[in-house]
């Protein structure tokens, strides 16, 4: 059996690039002609009649010209030859930059924030941020039925939901539901105690730097935007989705709100930074 033969090719590049010219060659091609243009100017000028030698400063020429105009060409950076990097950069320097789109905001382009809603061209989108329930604590039966409803509950949507996690820096702020469930159930005896925890909490929150998980949902419902009545049909629906959502995840005992105006802008900067 004979054994087969495997050729690698480079399919982007040029036939004769990949098989006649390659790197090899062209740095010898290279090497020839500055010996050429040195020789004929050693020849012409008055540098063959300097010391010691005419072949010695010939040849030392050749050796210098030559290190000094293939090194650059053998290096790389990312993957790329420096030679093909260099024209490149003095294009982009050169020509005219133009903007893809107009400079309205420095994160806003093609929508814009109303009624704690997101207007595009062709649909309208709310963001909602889900509070999670801890279920470290619950038996497997409990786990199990917590999954069940909130994938009964997302098969009832008539809509596809995104959900997005963020890993965001904790602020204070967002303890407060946590705050406030810290007086449901207590005394006047507990209240000094409860204070002093919360007041603790918020200097160690503010004194340091870690991060959280956030947890959103983004509903969108496809709507022509110049037209008030599809925007009022548009944002029925869109109501009707969310409530059907915040109602379904209250089953779960899992709470959700929508963003405001604000909260949605903050969203969006950090979102397309």
């Amino acid at each position: 059996m004979k054994p087969a033969r495997i050729f690698k090719d480079n399919i982007r590049e040029n036939v004769l690039r990949s098989l006649l010219f390659t790197n090899q060659v062209i740095i010898g091609i290279m090497i020839v002609v500055i010996a050429g243009v040195n020789f004929v100017i050693f020849q012409t000028t008055p540098l063959k009649n300097l010391p010691p030698s005419f072949w010695g400063n010939y040849i030392t020429s050749v050796i210098f010209v030559g290190l000094f105009i293939i090194t650059p060409l053998l290096f790389k950076t990312d993957g790329q030859p420096v030679y093909m990097l260099i024209p490149r950069g003095i294009k982009h320097l050169l020509s005219n930059k133009k903007q893809t789109a107009k400079n309205i905001h420095p994160y806003f382009s093609n929508f814009h924030i109303q009624d704690n809603t997101i207007f595009r061209q062709s649909s309208l989108t709310r963001i909602f941020q889900i509070e999670p329930k801890d279920i470290a604590l619950l038996s497997d039966q409990d786990k199990l039925n917590f999954y069940e409803g909130l994938r009964t509950m997302l098969h009832m949507l008539p809509i596809k939901t995104q959900f997005i996690v963020r890993r965001e820096i904790a602020t204070s702020k967002d303890f407060t539901q946590h705050f406030y469930s810290m007086y449901k159930e207590s005394n006047n005896e507990r209240e000094d105690l409860i204070q002093g925890y919360i007041h603790g909490l918020k200097q160690f929150i503010d004194d340091h730097t870690f991060l959280i998980s956030k947890h959103y949902a983004v509903f969108s419902i496809e709507c022509n935007t110049k037209s008030s009545p599809d925007i009022v049909k548009g944002m029925q629906k869109l109501v009707d989705v969310g409530a059907r959502f915040m109602r379904g995840l209250g089953e779960n005992q899992i709470t959700a709100r929508a963003l405001n105006n604000n909260e949605i802008i903050n969203f969006m900067q950090k979102y397309y930074r």
